[in-house]
């Protein structure tokens, strides 16, 4: 692997991952709150689904450790190692339609669409707009 993603930090790895994970989400959805309050109307409501359907969906597939998947350490509950795996398979099938719900989107809003383009705040703000 390249050097810059390979990281050999010992003890500290999962500390600094989850550092890094933490941060990258915090300044993702810090940019969505800010695309809304400075452009309510170019900030549409599905935009925010995807983002909170992927945020549950990361959340869901987090709070499920191996051993309550291997059935080592969970026994109680109410299906056992089989409910961990159901969770476990919800959390995925969220996260992959969050990923697919907002492709569907983009190209639905922003690829091909003439009629937005003159509307669009970032196209406004660099100043391209079509006559």
């Amino acid at each position: 692997m390249p050097p810059c993603i390979w990281f050999e930090g010992g003890d500290k790895r999962n500390a600094l991952a989850s550092l890094l994970s933490g941060t990258l989400f915090f300044t993702g959805i810090w940019l969505a709150i800010d695309a809304n309050s400075t452009h309510p109307d170019a900030f549409k409501g599905p935009y925010h689904l995807c983002g909170i359907v992927g945020t549950l969906s990361l959340i869901m597939i987090n709070l499920v450790s191996n051993n309550q998947l291997q059935g080592d350490s969970y026994s109680g509950g109410f299906l056992g190692p089989r409910g961990a795996r159901l969770w476990l398979f919800v959390g995925f099938v969220l996260g992959f339609a969050s990923v697919i719900a907002s492709c569907w989107l983009l190209f639905s809003q922003f690829v091909g669409n003439d009629e937005e383009k003159d509307n669009m705040w970032f196209a406004t703000k660099i100043g391209h707009r079509r006559k």
